[in-house]
């Protein structure tokens, strides 16, 4: 089973977590390629891969925030007891959820963000920043019932909007900067 898929910056190649023998692991296909590469070969779940700004490197989840170079490489762990991220366009700002609490800033200084709805404790299923990095969209599932929540939050200040309230499970925003999909 392959789900999750990120295009890359470039539109050239997709990043997508398949199931090898029961496990999760993360791989990246060039379009030009027949042969996907498998980038992940560990022992731990490896989930919701997304690109690096500038497509040389693919990040991903497996017990903590870990990126790997886009070809391959040895995996290198950026943060612990992280269970959604995202990174700003600029490359320097992530938006993290810890312990379902978000959290925004550069890695290592992130600030919990406490404007409502976030105040107290979230189930975050996704974060993504805008391409122009304006906004940062934010779905949560809901506390009751089986409807999400998926909020606009201005970047890096402003009043947070709920913009949906679906049967939502990702997002990502469209190349023209003021739509988000579901």
């Amino acid at each position: 089973t392959e789900f999750n898929p990120r295009w890359s910056p470039d539109g050239k190649s997709i990043a997508y977590q398949a199931s090898i023998r029961g496990l999760a692991q993360i791989f990246v296909r060039n379009l030009d390629v027949p042969n996907a590469v498998q980038l992940t070969h560990g022992q731990q779940y490896a989930s919701q891969p997304f690109w690096s700004p500038d497509g040389l490197a693919v990040y991903y989840l497996s017990r903590g925030l870990w990126s790997i170079e886009a070809s391959g490489g040895t995996p290198r762990l950026l943060a612990k007891n992280v269970a959604v991220a995202a990174i700003h366009p600029g490359g320097k700002v992530w938006a993290l959820v810890r312990a379902g609490k978000l959290y925004v800033g550069p890695l290592g200084e992130e600030k919990e963000y406490r404007q409502a709805p976030f105040s107290s404790q979230s189930n975050f299923l996704a974060l993504a920043f805008s391409p122009d990095g304006s906004k940062l969209a934010v779905l949560l599932s809901a506390r009751s019932g089986r409807q999400g929540e998926l909020w606009i939050l201005p970047f890096p200040s402003g009043t947070p909007r709920r913009i949906a309230q679906d049967s939502l499970i990702s997002v990502s925003w469209r190349s023209e900067e003021r739509r988000v999909g579901k």
